[in-house]
């Protein structure tokens, strides 16, 4: 079996799209998008699904022209499709490194696979073992108790402010103790921003170093470097900041392809199987609160059972 994967990051606003399917055909498609600021979140969407059914079908390639010129007309910054590891569409700039949002959770969940393997982190370690706490209000003795999946699956619990927040995370955030940890759903920025904090506390190494030495440099990233990535501290929200990755298109079809080998990337286990498998996992909570019926994983947003096998049996989609 191979994987599927479109991933997308707008660079600025908006959602990131990774789409994940497990396939008996060896067609191993991979989709790699930067947006510009002009479009809308229908059409980013339809750019997807539209060049996804032209190249898994196995139209000609003259056939991507039509995707070219809907990329364009949408105002798309750069998009590169990969078929069988080699290039079918190219648009755009696919060298310049874009400020990516969404998408840094798949980028240190890759970190914390690592980790976790090697015995550096453990997961059910809870906020109270690790001494993680947050400005006042600070953290109750309940929230206290989430571990470190419950913040990987983005259910801690805790509905402290958070860095980088957008207005419809901010409106959409539970009233603080409403829910214990471990038994809700909500895509929450404390939770990805303090497993940055984890992170670092536990390994020793920076995230954007750490990306650098255990992923960007194994798998020939050309363009990513740490010094182009940045933290940013709100420090009248919470003390935990925001950190924010800058990639190529071609950076990140890499990654991509990375995660269609299942973490091997010429002989070399870089990212553990068994994480990819796990993390892309669905895990039942009591009470799912999400649009559009979505369901997380370990910071990946799915979307199963769409029943058309041509396109996605599994659909990474956050905001």
């Amino acid at each position: 079996m191979t994987v599927k994967i479109i991933m997308d990051d707008l660079g600025g606003i908006g959602p990131c799209h990774s789409f994940i399917q497990d396939t008996e055909r060896a067609d191993g498609i991979g989709m790699f998008n930067q947006w510009s600021r002009s479009n809308t979140r229908s059409s980013r969407i339809f750019l997807c699904l539209f060049a996804f059914f032209l190249v898994s079908c196995n139209r000609p390639p003259t056939d991507t022209s039509e995707v070219v010129e809907y990329a364009e007309k949408i105002g798309t910054g750069a998009l590169l499709i990969l078929k069988k590891g080699e290039s079918v569409v190219e648009f755009g700039d696919l060298n310049r490194r874009y400020m990516c949002h969404s998408i840094r959770k798949p980028f240190i969940g890759a970190l914390f696979g690592i980790y976790i393997e090697r015995g550096i982190i453990d997961i059910d370690m809870t906020m109270e073992e690790l001494s993680i706490d947050d400005i006042p209000p600070q953290l109750t003795a309940v929230e206290k108790g989430a571990t470190i999946r419950d913040l990987l699956l983005s259910r801690s619990g805790v509905y402290h402010e958070a860095g980088g927040e957008a207005q419809s995370m901010i409106d959409a955030r539970p009233v603080r103790g409403s829910h214990l940890p471990g038994t809700f759903f909500y895509y929450n920025n404390w939770d990805f921003n303090a497993l940055g904090t984890i992170f670092e506390q536990l390994t020793g190494k920076g995230i954007f170093d750490a990306f650098h030495e255990e992923i960007a440099l194994p798998i020939g990233m050309e363009d990513f470097s740490p010094d182009d990535c940045t933290y940013q501290y709100e420090p009248l929200k919470s003390r935990h900041p925001s950190y924010f990755f800058r990639m190529s298109t071609r950076d990140m079809a890499r990654f991509g392809l990375l995660y269609q080998k299942y973490g091997r990337w010429n002989n070399r286990q870089i990212v553990p199987e068994e994480w990819i498998l796990e993390s892309t996992s669905i895990y039942p909570v009591l009470i799912i609160l999400v649009t559009h019926m979505d369901i997380y994983g370990e910071l990946f947003l799915l979307k199963p059972g769409w029943g058309m096998d041509s396109i996605i049996e599994v659909l990474v989609y956050t905001f």
